[in-house]
């Protein structure tokens, strides 16, 4: 009667019924989580299939999601907004990447030299054995090996998961990498990439466990890689953190042990020689020992730093390459050093001589340089730091001026040198190890004199706008027991702080749990109560990076492009999530900032989704300016 009279428009009628839902025998509602009834049962059912206790969610509390989410529904029906997932999931506080981190291994690209005949020898044993332990002295190349050998089977299309238990002294993730989560996280990660349909299998939507690793690899229909590296570095790495990780949470070989890999899954482990190794030999696995470099990989690698392969004078007629391979012994690593300090000179008899015979632990060799620098306070600013320091970071740290120019120089071959930052690191943790060792044996105060100068000269910068400092100082302070300073660090506007300035949420969440550590160890009890609610603040806060652009613009437009640019990386990694990181380079790019775009997106890839559209244009549009525009014009104009 209504629609005949003409009281209700009948698209309108029509678009309300198919729109109407009756729901029949709904389960009661206790309104208390604490004694849930029906209804409350089926939405923690449904929020533990999130993955809430999980890693990388461990951290939230499920009646707090639940509480959180029903105040998120309540405003969006009050106001009448409409929810997005994606958005939602943001504020709710779930990690929504399995927690993954890069896993390339950092290999100079300038120096890189082919291992083909290796490659097919350790290609040939996998496919033998299925389950191989490849293993070498340190320097013998192994992870160089490794990284060409994944590049092969990805090249022949193959799937390949790997984990790298550690990359660099530089690594911002380095004490992640030696937990058992993080493993779980980023196999978990890898294999939902490379096989999406696999997402509906999954057990909990966010969550990557033994149980999600293990149930995902048996739904993988063909042959596939599984290849993970470093094992030697858990236990290093784990007495270099011991106050800040516990035992139990770094043991990857165990689990590695126990987990059940189907039998199309080829099982790579690499390492230098550990005891633990035997427990993989009596599983079965083979052992592939890396063979020393022979004449063919001297000349190449000697090639890529420009040295001439030119006979040696007052000799009984040897080329340059065959004298280093003797010299060298065919160690990769030892060979890279005398390349790196051979470079740029005139190269002869007398010069390589001067040079220290290889030996297993390449003491000899870090010994003859250790000796020729001005002062051991460089070295040992360098070996304290997780990140590069530059020539003017050096100096004022350590006060000796125009020599600490001098000793770069000299320990140039040891270095690695960040081009973007101009920044120095060691290049290899064995001469860390060397310095630390020869340091403690001179019963030298290492906590003083290695990481002692480092914090030392953080404080004196301003804590929320250096960068080096906010990622820094507190764990260092924690790291020397200087409790007292680190909880000084705290302030009611810490958070805000630090959310001004821009800093993630999760770097912003590791200075209050090494705050709280410091304050748990001298029993501060208002400084720990304190730093707790300012965890809290942050959990509440969970939105703040999830705004997206209207969050990154504010920073922009109040810091500047160039400042927003800046904390994209620190000392070239990332230090946002994928998600968060592309729309940070979105705003800098429309900004007229050329941003961290290598970091955040994948610039080789050959299709996008259609989320990642705009970014792949800025990214053009900044690599090959007005060209890109008027491409795109004239491709427009012709349709």
């Amino acid at each position: 009667m209504a629609i005949k009279s003409g009281l209700i428009d009948r698209e309108n009628f029509l678009s309300f019924c198919n729109e109407l839902t009756i729901i029949l025998e709904m389960p009661k509602a206790s309104l208390d989580l604490k004694n849930p009834g029906g209804i409350e049962n089926v939405i923690i059912q449904q929020v533990e299939k999130l993955g809430v206790g999980i890693y990388p969610n461990d951290n939230l509390n499920l009646e707090e999601v639940i509480y959180k989410l029903a105040t998120e529904v309540k405003h969006s029906r009050a106001m009448g907004n409409r929810l997005y997932t994606n958005t939602l999931m943001g504020r709710l506080g779930f990690i929504r990447d399995y927690g993954k981190f890069d896993q390339k291994f950092p290999v100079d690209s300038a120096h890189k030299v082919m291992l083909d005949d290796e490659i097919e020898r350790l290609h040939g044993a996998i496919r033998d054995s299925k389950r191989v332990i490849i293993t070498g002295n340190p320097g013998s190349g192994k992870s160089w090996l490794v990284d060409e050998y994944i590049d092969k089977l990805e090249n022949d299309d193959s799937k390949v998961i790997h984990y790298n238990c550690f990359q660099s002294l530089q690594d911002t993730n380095s004490l992640e990498r030696i937990r058992v989560t993080s493993l779980y996280g980023n196999l978990v990660s890898q294999i939902v990439e490379q096989c999406p349909e696999l997402v509906e299998h999954k057990n909990t939507t966010f969550g990557a466990d033994k149980a999600e690793l293990e149930n995902l690899l048996r739904l993988i229909g063909e042959e596939f890689y599984l290849v993970v590296d470093g094992l030697d570095h858990i236990s290093r790495e784990y007495d270099l953190h011991k106050d800040l990780i516990s035992r139990s949470e770094t043991e990857i070989i165990s689990e590695l042990l126990e987990i059940h890999f189907p039998d199309n899954c080829y099982v790579i482990i690499a390492s230098q020689p550990i005891d633990e190794l035997d427990e993989f030999k009596a599983n079965s696995y083979r052992v592939f020992e890396i063979e020393s470099w022979g004449i063919k990989q001297v000349k190449s690698l000697m090639a890529t730093f420009q040295i001439t392969d030119d006979t040696i004078k007052d000799d009984d007629g040897s080329s340059i390459s065959e004298y280093l391979l003797k010299k060298s012994q065919g160690n990769a690593l030892y060979l890279s050093y005398i390349l790196r300090q051979l470079r740029n000179s005139n190269v002869n008899k007398e010069l390589i001589d001067g040079i220290p015979d290889y030996d297993i632990s390449l003491s000899e060799y870090y010994s003859y340089l250790y000796k020729k620098v001005h002062n051991n306070r460089t070295v040992n600013a360098l070996c304290g730091a997780d990140f590069y320091l530059s020539l003017d970071d050096l100096m004022e740290i350590t006060g000796d001026g125009e020599f600490v120019e001098q000793d770069i120089s000299m320990l140039y071959p040891l270095l690695a040198e960040n081009v973007l930052s101009g920044g120095f690191s060691i290049y290899h943790e064995s001469f860390r190890r060397f310095v630390l060792s020869s340091l403690k044996n001179k019963k030298v105060d290492i906590e003083r004199n290695v990481y002692g100068i480092l914090a030392d000269w953080l404080q004196e910068k301003p804590f929320f706008k250096f960068d080096k400092s906010f990622y820094y100082l507190s764990e260092l302070l924690y790291k020397i027991k200087r409790d007292a300073e680190n909880i000084a660090l705290i302030e009611k506007e810490f958070v805000l702080n630090a959310v001004a300035e821009g800093y993630s949420r999760k770097r912003i969440r590791m200075n209050l749990n090494c705050i709280i550590r410091s304050a748990a160890r001298i029993r501060n009890l208002v400084a720990l109560v304190t730093a707790g609610e300012l965890l809290a603040m942050l959990d509440d806060m969970n939105e703040f990076e999830s705004t997206g652009e209207e969050y990154f613009q504010a920073i922009c437009d109040i810091k500047g492009a160039s400042k927003l640019n800046q904390l994209m990386q620190i000392d070239g990694k990332p230090t946002f999530d994928m998600n968060t990181g592309q729309i940070a380079c979105y705003i800098s790019s429309k900004a007229g900032i050329t941003p961290w775009w290598e970091l955040y997106l994948d610039t080789e890839a050959k299709q996008y989704k259609i989320e990642e559209l705009k970014y792949y244009y800025r990214y053009y549009l900044d690599e090959q300016g007005v060209v890109l525009e008027l491409v795109l014009f004239l491709s427009l104009w012709g349709q």
